[in-house]
């Protein structure tokens, strides 16, 4: 896993003590269930714009989207805003040529939550 100073702020951290505040103990339990559906919600992703599927990309980034909000994870949230856009604007080429970077974003996040919240 990269060092916590490679990764950055890939979430807010204000963001992120709301939560703990809010769920307390409940906080690693979710960021490990929000990791394991990450890793799903990507290759369905990826599967999705393989068949050019516009209905599915939207749904799976709009889903993304709102969980990377939970975590304060602001450009993940804001990349997958605009794959969700583009694919409702039935632009699957446009929406696929965004994933390369995506997935590394959510990767980053996906790091960083585990170096901040369940290490």
């Amino acid at each position: 896993m990269p060092s916590l100073e490679n990764l950055g702020e890939a979430c807010d951290r204000a963001t992120l003590d709301e939560l703990r505040a809010e769920v307390d103990t409940l906080l690693p339990e979710l960021v490990r269930i929000f990791q394991s559906e990450l890793t799903k919600a990507l290759d369905e992703l990826a599967r999705a714009f393989e068949r050019h599927d516009c209905v599915a990309a939207a749904r799976i980034a709009h889903t993304l989207k709102g969980s990377a909000g939970t975590f304060g994870a602001t450009h993940m949230h804001e990349m997958a805003a605009k794959i969700d856009q583009a694919a409702r604007a039935g632009q699957p080429a446009q929406a696929a040529a965004m994933f390369g970077e995506f997935r590394s974003e959510c990767e980053r996040v996906r790091d960083y939550l585990a170096a901040t919240v369940t290490a």
